[in-house]
């Protein structure tokens, strides 16, 4: 017993020691498993390539306990070690299509290294295989549901190209939408989703927000928002609690420019189309052409209109002192009071607003036509315990044959008849000789327009009673006092000319009564900047009312953005636009629509699509017979049809599946291998890796050395 272990322990130096000897002339080494070669005759060694039955590489008892060549190689008298070609060993032997190092699954190699996953690329051996998919190529493969051209989140293809809630992306490489108006998730251009797509609820059949509502909730009914509560909410650009114009926030909760000591300031989304800013369409939304940074957004053009302007008004409506119902509330003394109030009188304000943006009584300008300074500054400023305030619009219409001219005429001007104190027999006069009727008389308004200067502005006024108009904060026309209607005319040249005037009044007399013409020379107005032009008026005598205000060539419009089909710029509102639009397959009809192509749920043969069920997002199927269809319109993967596809959990795929020693198993697992951790066929030994020098060889054969 001792002899043999020692005879043995003999054997087993001789190889190592053989092992360690260089190949003589004659031997060869090729990569791979273990082969153990020895010289012809030369002991208990095999000597014949082929002199036994166990598999390659395996030791054959039949040979005294030598190794079975398997192959013509000798090393002469030399013994040395050939490698036998291995998946795993970093080397690409016949017959393999990988091999990364490893015999792990899941990772771009097969583990027999018979076959590369699907969507991955095994170029160098011994180096990872790299998967192909890639976001934002405007290709849709692995696991994407879509890809837009970019690896961009919150566009509805997020950064790892699957469709976000609320979108649809009906092409490949085109900008992804809402999904649908109405299904309580905003996307794309939406401002709001009610979970309905029935306007006049505050969220409109588009999904925009309807004025005077908010919509803060997806799927949430819409709420009423209050104008004056301090809270900009919904539509609403700002809200700062009072009825004033000129001070940034309209009575009607939209921004204003903010003029201070000059030029205005105007702000994005006001609807004024300043120089410095390339569009301005009245409101801060994207996807509409002009974003919300007052950019043209792409594939759009932007012109500016000359609407007629639609200019907010401010009422203050007063009880004067002589009204015939004594129970009407607090008495005014500057309205209705023929102690102090009489035709032809005047009053003279300050040549500048005062910083509130108001006129101001200049010192000594009473005349008789006003109590006080103090009762004065009441008139143009809300006060509950003196006037009641409304908050209204006035709007011009364009003069016939005069270009840029807009107008607003009423000879019978009542706008507070049925408002104000809201009491009937307050607020309604009573009737004097020529009267049409009973009407509220005691009002102010204040109204407020911005221009760009260019020169060559005109202003007209004609009517009664009082009339102040400030261009840039200075006085420019004045018709003060109590008077028939006079008409009253600016006209603003280059800076420093310009000429004021004064119309005939109808009874025949001049217009002129000594009011005082200010002309442009003292305006300070620039060229291109935008200037305010504030008009102050009161009604304060009863027995009739006019107003008549006409601007020319003072323009502000507001930019109207269209996109321009056929450009070959995919506009936010376009699906699609190839410059030609000639709606072949995969391109664009005429209108920037989608033409034919996957996805639209008809299966184009000619173009080599196998199906189309309009979502096509079926990528991986139980069963060749399991139906769906692949994101390019192809009959999706399934186990068996030869392509491992790793990414949805197949070990392999030789198409067969029947199992076996290194086959591939049914459902697509692994059979038995090399490397699974149990001794199977001719396996002498398996450790659960592939690893070389641990014992175990990778070929499964027990390491000698």
């Amino acid at each position: 017993m001792k002899s043999s272990f020692l005879a043995g322990l003999v054997g087993i130096v001789f190889v190592s020691i053989a092992v360690a000897q260089a190949c003589s002339s004659g031997g060869s080494t090729t990569h791979g498993e273990a082969k153990i070669i020895g010289a012809s005759g030369s002991g208990p060694v095999a000597n014949e390539g082929t002199g036994g039955d166990a598999p390659v590489g395996m030791i054959d008892p039949t040979k005294g306990g030598g190794m079975v060549a398997g192959g013509a190689a000798s090393c002469g008298a030399a013994m040395c070690m050939e490698k036998m070609p291995a998946c795993g060993d970093s080397v690409l032997d016949p017959g393999e299509k990988c091999d990364d190092g490893n015999a792990q699954l899941g990772d771009g190699c097969g583990a027999n290294c018979d076959a590369v996953d699907k969507d991955f690329a095994c170029v160098t051996p011994g180096m990872a295989c790299v998967s192909t998919v890639t976001c934002g190529d405007s290709k849709i493969t692995g696991t994407e549901t879509c890809d837009d051209g970019n690896a961009a989140a919150g566009d509805g293809c997020d950064a790892k190209c699957l469709i976000e809630a609320g979108y649809k992306c009906p092409a490949v490489g085109a900008h992804c939408v809402a999904a649908q108006c109405g299904d309580s998730k905003i996307a794309g251009s939406e401002e709001c989703d009610d979970g309905n797509p029935t306007a006049g609820d505050g969220c409109s059949a588009t999904c925009t927000l309807e004025p005077k509502f908010k919509c803060d909730v997806p799927g949430a009914p819409c709420a009423p928002t209050v104008c004056g509560d301090g809270k900009a909410e919904g539509g609403e650009q700002c809200d700062d609690q009072n009825f004033n114009t000129g001070d940034g926030c309209s009575p009607f909760c939209r921004s204003e420019p903010v003029c201070v000591n000059g030029a205005c300031q105007a702000k994005c989304g006001d609807g004024l189309k300043l120089d410095s800013e390339e569009c301005d369409d009245g409101n801060a939304r994207n996807f509409d052409g002009c974003s919300s940074a007052c950019k043209i957004e792409a594939g759009f053009t932007c012109t500016v209109t000359k609407d007629p302007p639609v200019l907010p008004v401010v009422y203050r409506d007063f009880v004067g002192t002589d009204d015939s119902n004594e129970d009407t509330g607090p008495r005014h003394p500057d309205f209705e009071n023929d102690a102090i109030v009489n035709d032809g009188c005047q009053q003279v304000v300050e040549n500048v607003l005062d910083p509130q943006g108001k006129p101001k009584l200049a010192a000594g300008g009473t005349k008789s036509c006003l109590q006080s300074a103090a009762s004065f500054a009441q008139w143009y400023r809300s006060d509950n315990t003196i006037n009641r305030t409304v908050a209204d619009t006035l709007v011009m219409t364009p003069v016939a044959n005069m270009a840029d001219t807009f107008q607003f005429e009423d000879p019978t001007f009542f706008p507070l008849d049925g408002r104000g104190f809201n009491d009937p027999n307050a607020f309604m006069e009573f009737p004097r000789e020529g009267d049409d009727g009973p009407h509220n008389f005691g009002f102010t308004s204040e109204l407020r327009y911005w221009f760009t200067y260019r020169g060559g502005e005109k202003l007209t006024f004609y009517g009664d009673d009082d009339v102040w108009v400030f261009i840039n904060g200075r006085l420019a026309v004045a018709l003060p006092g109590l008077h028939p209607a006079e008409e009253r005319w600016i006209l603003l040249g280059p800076p420093g000319v310009g000429a004021t005037g004064a119309g005939i009044h109808p009874d025949g007399y001049p217009a002129s009564m000594g009011f005082p013409d200010i002309g442009p020379a003292g305006m300070n107005l620039e060229v291109g900047k935008v200037y305010e032009v504030a008009v102050f008026q009161a009604e304060r005598h009863t027995n009739k009312s006019g107003y008549k205000l006409t601007i020319q060539n003072f323009l502000n419009g507001r930019s109207v953005c269209k996109s321009t089909c056929g450009d070959g710029v995919v506009a936010s509102n376009e699906a699609c636009d190839k410059g030609a639009n000639d709606g072949s397959y995969g391109g664009c009809n005429m209108d920037c629509t989608l033409g034919p192509r996957c996805g639209d749920g008809v299966v184009q043969a000619a173009a080599g699509e196998a199906c189309d069920d309009g979502l096509n997002l079926t990528s991986h199927a139980a069963s060749a017979t399991a139906g769906g269809c692949a994101p390019d319109c192809k009959k999706p993967g399934f186990c068996g049809d030869g392509v491992v596809d790793s990414v949805f959990g197949e070990a392999c795929d030789d198409g067969a599946n029947v199992g076996g020693y290194g086959k591939c198993a049914p459902e697509c697992r692994a059979g038995e291998y090399c490397g699974d951790g149990k001794i199977n066929g001719q396996e002498q030994c398996d450790d659960g890796n592939k690893a070389a020098g641990d014992g175990c060889s990778p070929g499964c054969v027990s390491d000698l050395r």
